[in-house]
């Protein structure tokens, strides 16, 4: 089990694919950054307008929910900023212009770490635009984040330097290297998660409770309630 020196990390972005996902994957590492005096700035990719098993919901009403519930919750995680990018759910590709989008974000922030979507599951379902997200996030942050002949653009009419991030943490990976105690956190959590409502349409409050829990109770990891991370460096 690895504990990252924190320390070194004290500017976060967050690039989550669709609203609820940065949550449900790292709320209780959000929480404790924040409680630990970081900033920390997160990207909701798509506009979520695909995703809920709620009936009778008409697209254009379920993009207004999640940005509802996805501000709602980012008050109880402590999150500092968010930007909504409102692409489309389920639509997302990884092109230039995707691209761009989260170059512009990185260089904007000037983040030390990066938290985003693994892109390599292998032998688990994985949602296509987790995986898209987790590619071009990558992308994004080495090469075309840091050398300034990528979208000079965002240099020269937008004053946005280019800049070199310390660290990616994917979530939703199978090869984790990378364990953060939340057992402080995990209630925040919880009631963070409870804000989607159109996530968790049907469910009771009490049993989605002890199913995050649960989820949180890897013993490989050596912790009470933990979530996990597959890092990854970057010379600075």
């Amino acid at each position: 089990m690895t504990q990252p020196n924190l320390s070194e990390y004290n500017k976060l972005l967050i690039i989550s694919p669709h609203p609820y996902d940065c949550d449900l994957w790292a709320g209780g590492t959000i929480r404790s950054f924040i409680e630990s005096g970081k900033t920390i700035h997160a990207v909701i990719c798509t506009d979520g307008s695909k995703t809920t098993n709620k009936p009778d919901v008409e697209v254009s009403h379920l993009k207004e929910l999640r940005c509802s519930e996805q501000k709602e919750s980012a008050k109880i995680l402590g999150i500092h900023s968010m930007t909504f990018l409102e692409l489309i759910d389920g639509e997302l590709e990884d092109i230039d212009e995707f691209r761009k989008l989260i170059v512009r974000q990185i260089r904007k922030e000037q983040p030390d770490l990066v938290i985003t979507s693994e892109p390599y599951r292998k032998f688990l379902p994985w949602h296509r635009d987790n995986r898209i997200t987790g590619q071009v996030t990558l992308d994004s942050v080495y090469p075309y984040g840091r050398d300034h002949l990528h979208y000079q653009e965002l240099w020269e009419k937008e004053s946005l330097e280019p800049h070199n991030t310390r660290a990616i943490w994917f979530w939703g990976t199978e090869n984790p290297n990378i364990f953060i105690d939340i057992g402080n956190f995990v209630d925040s959590k919880i009631t963070a998660l409870q804000c989607h409502k159109t996530q968790i349409y049907g469910q009771d409050n009490q049993d989605f409770a002890s199913k995050i829990k649960d989820r949180a109770s890897d013993a490989s990891s050596g912790l009470i309630s933990s979530e996990s991370f597959r890092e990854v460096t970057f010379r600075v």
